[in-house]
């Protein structure tokens, strides 16, 4: 999978320096349409799709250029997991090391790019601690997280990329 990064990272930058607000904001809306579909019909899909090199380089390529561009590549990951059959601490390793190699190197190509200046770097060294603390007190919250409250929280979701995808149209 980091080996598709190599043309996925590139890719995705030079996207995000080239689209303009609105288009970023339809491919944002409809990432969350495919999220939001994804949850709800994931169980039925079956792990089928043994190792092959061609499809995790697909995978890889997709997460990189979709992080690049708009931060998320997780789905592109989750699915290639899903259609492996993963379990979920594997899951978990594997893109944990993907997504580490992936966001480093986006953000030294971002940097390179010349989308960072001085107000980024002090809005990210203002809320970098009170990201990590958030995580932190997710974990605890996510594991008693009734299935319910997940549905509404998907439900949520659903209509923040009806609302991007609408303001990017219209």
């Amino acid at each position: 999978m980091s080996a598709g990064c190599l043309v996925g990272i590139p890719s995705g930058v030079a996207m995000l320096t080239r689209l303009s607000g609105p288009m970023l904001v339809f491919a944002i809306g409809v990432m969350l349409l495919f999220f939001v579909a994804w949850q709800t019909l994931s169980h039925r899909v079956r792990a089928t799709l043994p190792f092959h090199p061609a499809a995790a380089l697909l995978a890889g390529f997709l997460g990189a250029f979709l992080t690049a561009s708009t931060s998320l590549g997780g789905p592109a990951a989750a699915v290639y997991a899903s259609f492996r059959g993963w379990e979920q601490k594997h899951a978990l390793a594997s893109t944990s090391m993907y997504f580490n190699f992936v966001n480093g190197s986006v953000v030294l190509m971002q940097w390179h790019s010349g989308l960072y200046d001085e107000g980024v770097f002090d809005a990210v060294s203002i809320s970098l601690t009170a990201a990590v603390l958030g995580v932190i007190a997710s974990i605890p919250v996510v594991r008693r997280m009734p299935q319910a409250t997940f549905r509404k929280l998907l439900l949520m979701i659903f209509f923040s990329g009806v609302t991007l995808v609408g303001r990017a149209v219209l």
